[in-house]
C-alpha cells in the first residue's frame, strides 16, 4: 500500500521537527550570559583603587594612660625600687630589684616590664606629669580616699594590661593582608602569574598557548580569569554563536582558529560590556560570592568539568561542540578540584585570609574599646571617691576644732583642779576661788572644798 500524500506530509514534519529538537540542543546566544556577569566583576577589580576593612583603633594611648595613673597612685615603695630599674632588664636584674626569685617573676612581669618603667618616669616628678592627672589633684586625697581610689585604679590597670596583651596578639593578624599584597593576588588570578598591570597580554594569560581553540581551552593552557572569558565569549570564525555573552556582542574580530595568534583585540572588545569600578572596598563576602558562583557554575560531563557552555566534550567555540573551558579529571567530588583552575584557587585562599583578617579586625576593635573603658573608669575614680564623705573612723581634725589635748589628759586636768580646791581648808578661801564651791557636809574633812558644779559639768563634757 502506498502512502498517503497527508502521511508523508506527517512524516516530514516530524523529521524536522526533530532536526529543529537536535539544532536546539547547540550553544544559543546568552548561553554564557551568567559567567560573563560574575568574571566581568572579577576582571574590573585590579583596575580599581582598592581598599580593605581595616581599623582605626589604637589602643596604646588608652593604655599608658592607665598605667601612668596607676604608677602615680602606687607605694613609695614600688616607685623606689621602679625608679632604678632599666628598660629590658633581664629576668635575674629584676628579681635582683625586688629581692625575688626568678621563678617569682613571671610573664606577667616580663610582658610589662618597660611599659612599668616608662609609666614611672612619666609621673615620678609631679610637675612633669601629664595634664590629665594633674587637674585630677590627686594628693588633696585624705588617707582613706588615696587608699581607695589606689584600690580601684588597681583594678582598672590590671584589667587594661589582660586586654592590652590580646590586642597585642591580635595586632599582627589585623593587617596582614594590605590594599597591595591584595591587588597583586587578583592581578595575577587576572591577567596571568607573572602579571603585574592590568593589561591583557596574551604571553602572561596562557600557559604554552596556541592558537588552536580545540586544544587550547583546558585547565593547561587557561591559567588566568582573563584566557577564561575568551573561551567563553570570543565569537569564533565559523559555526559560531554570535553573542554568547552579551546581548549585541561586539566581536569585530574573531577567534579563528589555526591563525588568530593575539587576542588582545578580541579580548579588549568583550571587556568593553564590563563597567569599570572606580573606589572599591575588597571584602571576604565579595570575592567569596565571585569563587563560590565560578565554583558552582561548572558542569560535571564523563569525568570532566565544563565552565560555559558545552554539547560535545570539546570546547572548540563553535555552537556544535562548545563554547566553554575543559578542566580533565574534574568530577563531582571537591577533592579532584584543587589545583585544576589555579587562579580560582589563589582567589579562594585570598577571601579566606581577608576573612581572618577582618574578624581578627573585629576582635580587635572590641579589646581597643575595653581597654578605654578601662582607662576612663579609672580616670573617674578619683573624682567619684571625692564625692562621698570620709568614714568617721579616718577623719582627722584641724587645728581650729582640736585644741590637741586627748580625753585623757582633760581628764587628769580635772582631777589636778579637783586636788587644788581640795588643798583649802577654809571657807572663806575656798568660796574665793572661782573653780571652787565649799560642802560643810562632806565626809572627809579634808574634801569640804571641792571643785563647782559648773565646773565639773564643763570637765564632763570635754571629755565626750
Amino acid at each position: 500500500m502506498i502512502p498517503s500524500t497527508a502521511v508523508i506530509t506527517a512524516v516530514v514534519a516530524i523529521v524536522c521537527y526533530l532536526g529543529t529538537l537536535t539544532t536546539a540542543s547547540n550553544v544559543a546566544n546568552l548561553d554564557n550570559a551568567h559567567q560573563f556577569n560574575t568574571l566581568c566583576k572579577l576582571i574590573r577589580f585590579p583596575e580599581a583603587t582598592l581598599t580593605l576593612f581595616a581599623s582605626d583603633a589604637d589602643a596604646e594611648p588608652d593604655y599608658t594612660d592607665v598605667l601612668q595613673l596607676n604608677m602615680s597612685v602606687a607605694t613609695d615603695n614600688w616607685k623606689t625600687q621602679l625608679s632604678v630599674g632599666k628598660k629590658g632588664a633581664s629576668t635575674a636584674d629584676i628579681a635582683k630589684n625586688f629581692s625575688l626569685t626568678t621563678q617569682e617573676i613571671d610573664q606577667t612581669w616580663k610582658n610589662h616590664w618597660d611599659k612599668w618603667i616608662e609609666a614611672h618616669d612619666a609621673v615620678k616628678d609631679p610637675n612633669k606629669q601629664p595634664d590629665t592627672i594633674k587637674k585630677l589633684h590627686l594628693n588633696k586625697l585624705d588617707a582613706a580616699q588615696h587608699a581607695q581610689a589606689s584600690m580601684l585604679i588597681r583594678q582598672a590597670a590590671a584589667a587594661a594590661e589582660e586586654l592590652y596583651i590580646e590586642a597585642q596578639a591580635l595586632k599582627e593578624q589585623t593587617s596582614k593582608v594590605t590594599p597591595v599584597k591584595a591587588k597583586t593576588t587578583l592581578t595575577q588570578a587576572v591577567y596571568g602569574a607573572t602579571a603585574t598591570a592590568a593589561a591583557y597580554d596574551n604571553s602572561k594569560a596562557w600557559t604554552a598557548y596556541n592558537n588552536n581553540r580545540g586544544t587550547a581551552c583546558d585547565d593547561t593552557k587557561a591559567t588566568s580569569a582573563a584566557a577564561t572569558l575568551l573561551y567563553l565569549c570570543a565569537k569564533a570564525a565559523a559555526d559560531q554563536v554570535d553573542e554568547p555573552c552579551v546581548k549585541t556582542q561586539t566581536a569585530s574580530s574573531t577567534w579563528t582558529t589555526g591563525s588568530t595568534n593575539d587576542l588582545t583585540t578580541n579580548f579588549n572588545e568583550i571587556l568593553g560590556h564590563c563597567p569599570k569600578i572606580g573606589n572599591f572596598q575588597l571584602t571576604s563576602s565579595i570575592l567569596k560570592q565571585i569563587t563560590t558562583d565560578i565554583r558552582q557554575a561548572i558542569r560535571i560531563k564523563s569525568g570532566a568539568g565544563y565552565f560555559g557552555a558545552v554539547v560535545t566534550s570539546t570546547c572548540g567555540g563553535t555552537s556544535s561542540d562548545g563554547v566553554c573551558v575543559k578542566y580533565n579529571s574534574y568530577t563531582a567530588e571537591p577533592t579532584s578540584h584543587k589545583g585544576k583552575i589555579k587562579w580560582l584557587d589563589a582567589l579562594e585562599d585570598l577571601a579566606i585570609k581577608l576573612d581572618n583578617q577582618e574578624q581578627a579586625i573585629s576582635k580587635f576593635n572590641q579589646i581597643a574599646a575595653a581597654i578605654k573603658t578601662a582607662r576612663n573608669s579609672a580616670f573617674k575614680t578619683p573624682q567619684i571617691i571625692k564625692a562621698y564623705a570620709t568614714p568617721q573612723a579616718f577623719r582627722t581634725f584641724s587645728s581650729k576644732t582640736d585644741t590637741g589635748d586627748s580625753t585623757a589628759t582633760k581628764a587628769k586636768q580635772g582631777e589636778d583642779a579637783e586636788k587644788e580646791c581640795n588643798k583649802i581648808d577654809k571657807d572663806t578661801d575656798c568660796t574665793a576661788n572661782p573653780k571652787c564651791a565649799w560642802n560643810d557636809k562632806a565626809e572627809d574633812p579634808k574634801k569640804k572644798c571641792t571643785l563647782s558644779e559648773e565646773d565639773k559639768k564643763q570637765v564632763e563634757k570635754e571629755e565626750r
